[in-house]
C-alpha cells in the first residue's frame, strides 16, 4: 500500500509503461519463444529489417523507457522472473546468475541504492508472500550481490553481479574522448581525477568470474551505449558468451533498458521490442514537465572562449542554477531512538494501572475464547478447550507480548518482555490477585477488550518511557531536493498554479477549508519570497518527536520557504488546536536549531507557526512582517 497525500493509502501500481515493457519480455520469451534474431524478424512489419541487422545470436531485446520512467523498476522485476522461471520451471533456460552492467560509476553508484542489501526486490512488491501457490517465494530467492571489488563466495547459481562496464571489458579501457556518448568523464577529467563514488577500483577480475559461471543473463542499464558490434561493451557481452558456448552452454537473456536506443546514423535498434517515449511520460504525469526559456531569451545565452567548461558555459549554469524554484534541505539522522535493552527495567508492580474483576464464565463459554488484536480488533487466533486438561497460559502470554512489540514497533526484547506480562496478568490485573492463569475462567477473562486495553495502555507508557531516549546529536545523512520528487497523484481539489514553487500544482487540502491556497497565494505574491513549496509526503521530509502521551511518531510540516535573503523556513499552519502541537512546534524549533548547526555553507532555518484566524485577521503584506508577527508557537 502507498501513503496519499492526504494520508490515506491506496494499492500500490507500477506504471502501465512499467508493466508493458515486463510483459512484452516474458510474452516474447515464453509464449511467443521468440529468443533468435531469425524470430524476431517476424514482427518487422516495416519489411526493412534485415537479419544482418542483429549482431548477436542470443535472446536480446530492448527496452526504450524514458529517462525517469523507472528503468530499474523493470530490471528488478525481469530478474526476479529469470531467477523464478529458472528455480521453478522444469527446462527452464533462463538463469539464476545476472550481471548488471552501468556505463560508468555515476550511474553505477545510482544503481547501487536500489540494489544494496537487495532492498529493491523486498521493498517493492516484487517478491510474491510465502505460500502463494504453495511455494515459499521469499525463502528461495537466494541471491548473493557482488559489487564491482566486493566479490564474495560465488556460487553456482544465486549471483548478481553489478558493475560498470569497464569491469568486463576485453584489454585496456580507452581514455575518455569527445566522441564519447557520455562525457562526463571527459569534461570531469581536467579539474583532477574522476569521481570516485561507492565502488573504487581494486585489482579483483570480475569480468575473469563471470566469464566462469554456468548460466548468466545480462541486463544492461543506459544501453544506448551498446551502438556498435565493434564497440567494447557489445564485445564483451559477446565474447562472455562465447567462452559459455565453450562448455556446451549459452548466454541466457540479454535485456537492455535506455531512453535513446539509437545507433549514430539515428536509426533505432531493432531489438526494440517496448517503446515509450518521453513525450507520453510527460503526459501521463509519470516524468517532470520541462521547462525551456524562449528563442530570444536562449539567444542571450553566449559561450566564452576558455577551454575549462565551468568559465566557457558559465551563462548557462549561472541561468539554471538562478531559474531554479529547489529548495534543498538536510537529512537529519533521526534524535530520537528506541532502545529495548532497557526494558529489563520495567516493573510490573508500578504501572499504576486500573484492576478489573473476575468475571463469572460457565463451562460452555470457557471453551471457545477468541483473542483479538489490540489496535485494530482483528481475530488474532481461538483457543478451544476440551476439558480434558489445563489451558495453557503461555500461548496468552505470548500473544500480549508479541502484540506489544508489534505496535510499538520495537525490534527485539521478547525474551524481556514475555516474564513482565505473565507477572502483570497473575499478580497486577485483576482485584483477586494473584490469579491462576491455567484457569479458564482467567483465560476467558484475559479475552475481554477491557484486559487487553488495560495491559496495552499500561505498558505502552512505561515501554516508552524506559525506551525512547534523546541522542542529543544529529548529523546530516543525505540531502532532500524537491527536485528529485517523483511525480505522484493527488485527489481532484482546488490548486494554485504558482510561478514561486517548483512543483506544477499547489493542491489545497479538504480540511483545510480553503486556507492552504490562500496562505500559497499570499507566499506567490510576497516580494521577499524567492521559492516556496508544499511538502508533500512524497517529498519525504519528516520530523521525528515524541507525542504528548509518550509515544514515538512522525511529524510531517506544512510548507517550506526560501526568501529572498536565502533563509529556508518551515512552516505550520493551523486551522484549530491539536493535542501534540506543542511537541510538534519544540520539535520543529529543535530540528532547525540542528540543521543550522550541521550545514558547513552557512544556511539557516527557521520556523513560522500560522494560525488560520490570526493570518486572517492581521493578513501581512510581506513574509518578513509575516516572520515577526507569526515567529513563536505560544502554546
Amino acid at each position: 500500500m502507498l501513503e496519499n497525500t492526504d494520508g490515506s493509502l491506496s494499492p500500490f501500481r507500477y506504471y502501465f509503461a512499467q508493466r508493458e515493457a515486463v510483459e512484452t519480455v516474458i510474452w516474447l520469451h515464453d509464449v511467443r519463444r521468440a529468443r533468435v534474431k531469425f524470430d524476431l524478424l517476424r514482427f518487422d512489419v516495416s519489411g526493412a529489417v534485415s537479419h544482418g541487422m542483429f549482431s548477436e545470436d542470443w535472446p536480446r531485446y530492448v527496452l526504450k523507457m524514458a529517462t525517469g520512467a523507472g528503468k530499474i523498476k523493470v530490471l528488478s522485476l525481469l530478474i526476479a522472473w529469470s531467477f523464478f522461471h529458472k528455480l521453478y520451471e522444469p527446462g527452464s533456460e533462463l538463469s539464476r546468475n545476472f550481471l548488471v552492467i552501468a556505463p560508468n560509476i555515476i550511474v553505477l553508484d545510482r544503481l547501487r541504492a536500489d540494489f544494496d542489501g537487495l532492498r529493491i526486490f523486498f521493498n517493492d512488491p516484487i517478491l510474491p508472500d510465502r505460500g502463494h501457490e504453495g511455494r515459499n517465494w521469499r525463502d528461495d530467492f537466494q541471491l548473493t550481490l557482488h559489487i564491482q571489488n566486493d566479490v564474495g563466495v560465488v556460487r553456482d547459481a544465486g549471483n548478481l553481479f553489478l558493475t560498470n562496464i569497464h569491469r568486463v571489458f576485453l584489454g585496456d579501457v580507452p581514455d575518455p574522448s569527445l566522441e564519447d556518448d557520455d562525457l562526463r568523464d571527459y569534461f570531469l577529467d581536467p579539474f583532477g581525477p574522476k569521481p570516485s563514488g561507492k565502488t573504487t577500483d581494486s585489482k579483483t577480475d570480475l569480468g575473469e568470474i563471470v566469464r566462469e559461471v554456468e548460466e548468466l543473463a545480462v541486463f544492461n542499464d543506459e544501453a544506448h551505449h551498446i551502438h556498435n558490434p565493434r564497440m567494447a561493451w557489445f564485445k564483451s557481452i559477446q565474447d562472455i558468451h562465447h567462452q559459455m558456448l565453450q562448455k556446451d552452454r549459452r548466454l541466457t537473456l540479454q535485456v537492455d533498458v535506455t531512453a535513446t536506443p539509437r545507433h549514430d546514423n539515428g536509426s533505432i535498434f531493432v531489438q526494440t521490442v517496448s517503446d515509450y517515449p518521453l513525450v507520453e511520460a510527460i503526459h501521463q504525469n509519470v516524468v517532470k514537465h520541462p521547462v525551456l526559456p524562449d528563442a530570444a531569451s536562449r539567444a542571450k545565452l553566449r559561450e566564452h572562449k576558455s577551454s575549462i567548461f565551468t568559465e566557457k558555459y558559465a551563462d548557462y549554469l549561472a541561468l539554471g542554477v538562478e531559474e531554479c524554484l529547489d529548495i534543498p534541505l538536510p537529512k537529519l539522522s533521526r534524535r530520537f531512538q528506541r532502545e529495548f535493552k532497557d526494558l529489563a527495567a520495567l516493573d510490573p508492580a508500578a504501572l499504576g494501572n486500573k484492576r478489573l474483576p473476575v468475571k463469572p464464565f460457565t463451562p460452555e463459554e470457557t471453551r471457545e475464547i477468541v483473542f483479538k488484536t489490540m489496535l485494530d480488533a482483528e481475530i488474532h487466533h481461538t483457543i478451544q478447550l476440551d476439558g480434558s486438561g489445563p489451558a495453557d497460559y503461555r500461548s496468552v502470554v505470548a500473544f500480549f507480548a508479541r502484540q506489544l512489540l508489534k505496535d510499538l514497533r520495537l525490534v527485539g526484547g521478547y525474551e524481556l518482555l514475555y516474564p513482565k506480562v505473565r507477572d502483570f496478568l497473575r499478580d497486577h490485573l485483576f482485584e483477586s490477585s494473584p490469579v491462576d492463569l491455567e484457569d479458564a475462567v482467567i483465560l476467558r477473562n484475559l479475552s475481554e477488550p477491557e484486559a487487553g486495553k488495560i495491559l496495552y495502555d499500561a505498558f505502552k507508557i512505561a515501554i516508552n518511557a524506559l525506551t525512547i531516549s534523546d541522542t542529543g546529536t544529529t548529523r546530516i545523512e543525505d540531502r532532500i531536493r524537491l527536485c528529485n520528487t517523483r511525480p505522484f497523484r493527488t485527489e481532484n481539489r482546488p490548486f494554485l498554479a504558482a510561478k514561486k514553487s517548483i512543483f506544477t500544482k499547489t493542491v489545497g487540502e479538504a480540511h483545510s477549508g480553503g486556507f492552504e491556497l490562500s496562505f500559497a497565494a499570499f507566499r506567490e505574491a510576497a516580494p521577499d519570497v524567492a521559492a516556496f513549496a508544499k511538502n508533500y509526503l512524497a517529498v519525504g521530509f519528516k520530523l521525528d518527536y515524541v507525542k504528548a502521551d509518550g509515544d514515538l511518531s512522525n511529524y510531517t510540516p506544512d510548507f517550506i520557504v526560501r526568501d529572498t535573503g536565502g533563509v529556508v523556513w518551515i512552516i505550520e499552519t493551523k486551522g484549530r488546536e491539536e493535542l501534540d502541537l506543542p511537541q510538534k512546534m519544540a520539535r520543529l524549533r529543535q530540528w532547525c536549531d540542528d540543521a543550522t548547526a550541521a550545514e558547513d555553507n552557512g544556511t539557516r532555518y527557521r520556523f513560522v507557526f500560522v494560525d488560520q484566524k490570526g493570518f486572517e485577521t492581521h493578513a501581512p503584506k510581506t513574509f518578513a512582517a509575516l516572520s515577526a508577527s507569526f515567529l513563536e508557537y505560544k502554546a
